[in-house]
């Protein structure tokens, strides 16, 4: 019976890196068997996902002859890993990925892995013909948000890497954010509310070719479509008390949106606003609405909104004046 090496699946979620390490040691046999690792980085509404909170991952692999996604007709990807939901086991890092379908590396085959965290929202579409898979996605509420990451790991064999396949995740989403100063030093602000309405909620996600996988996103949204409105998630009593900005997210407060082209977005802000101290201090609400959102969004990036809060208060001045007399008629003048 031929030699086959085991195939080590070295899985990583990448934003910044934090890593951990596995050293692999051969069985009595020479083969070496697999171990899924996980690194993942800094990249949120949504939980960020980071290397001690990826618990899972959904994961397909696929093989062909030449380089993915090989040749219409006569090389066409075929199912090698069937697309499967990977949870991690132990109770600390380095952690264990098992997972069920082959275990080692096939003769003469070169395996080209895909996946996404988290499974959830995620309509997976297998590849056509010589072509990409990729998978549908819709943004959820605001309370219920992902933070959306991808890997991919292509034409790999067992003297790839050693064997080892690193799937280092990606972020897929656009992460945004807000922060506010005062126009003046004249006042202080809470920022209540922020809304964004007339954004895109949904696309698809395509893998793609890539000369540097793992290093950034390597697939594209595309069908981007539908009309939401969300909620940023603000502090809510933090007053800005200055003209350089404060950040003004509450916990896990980022949203997390489909990249895309902005138009028709439109921003709403509710904030209160104090003028003076003491017994003489002021407090009323400003409402700004259909403010225009401007530029386009690309997955993996963090955006920050910088807003400049005016009071739109109106001082009371007092012009005093007098009246000059008006020369009154005298018509019945005295005798004397």
């Amino acid at each position: 019976m031929k030699k086959q090496m085991m195939m080590l699946l070295a899985i990583a979620a990448m934003a910044g890196c934090s890593k951990s390490e596995v050293v692999d040691t051969p069985n009595g046999d020479g083969n070496t068997p697999i171990k899924l690792k996980t690194f993942v980085g800094k990249s949120v509404k949504a939980t960020e996902t980071k290397t001690d909170n990826l618990t899972a991952f959904q994961m397909t692999a696929y093989t062909t002859s030449a380089a993915f996604p090989g040749t219409a007709s006569t090389d066409e990807p075929t199912p090698f890993i069937a697309s499967q939901l990977v949870s991690r086991t132990g109770e600390s890092s380095p952690y264990s990925w098992p997972y069920t379908g082959p275990q080692y590396w096939p003769q003469g085959k070169k395996v080209s892995f895909f996946a996404y965290a988290p499974a959830t929202d995620v309509t997976y579409v297998a590849p056509t013909g010589a072509g990409w898979p990729g998978f549908t996605y819709t943004v959820a509420a605001e309370a219920s948000q992902a933070d959306l990451v991808v890997a991919q790991r292509t034409s790999q064999d067992a003297t790839s890497n050693n064997g080892s396949v690193a799937l280092n995740f990606n972020h897929a989403l656009s992460q945004i954010l807000f922060s506010a100063k005062c126009a003046n030093a004249d006042f202080t602000a809470v920022v209540k509310t922020i809304e964004l309405s007339g954004i895109q909620n949904a696309g698809t996600y395509t893998y793609a070719t890539s000369a540097s996988e793992g290093t950034a996103i390597e697939g594209a949204w595309s069908s981007v479509s539908g009309t939401a409105s969300y909620a940023y998630l603000t502090n809510g009593t933090a007053a800005i008390a200055k003209t350089t900005s404060d950040p003004i997210a509450g916990t896990n407060g980022a949203l997390m949106l489909m990249p895309q082209a902005l138009t028709g977005a439109k921003l709403k802000v509710v904030y209160s606003v104090t003028l003076g101290t003491g017994e003489t201090a002021q407090t009323f609400d400003v409402t700004k609405e259909n403010v225009e959102l401007k530029g386009t969004w690309a997955p993996g990036m963090k955006y920050t909104y910088d807003l400049t809060l005016v009071s739109d208060a109106k001082q009371i001045t007092l012009d005093p004046s007098v009246k000059p007399w008006t020369e009154g008629t005298i018509t019945d003048q005295p005798s004397l």
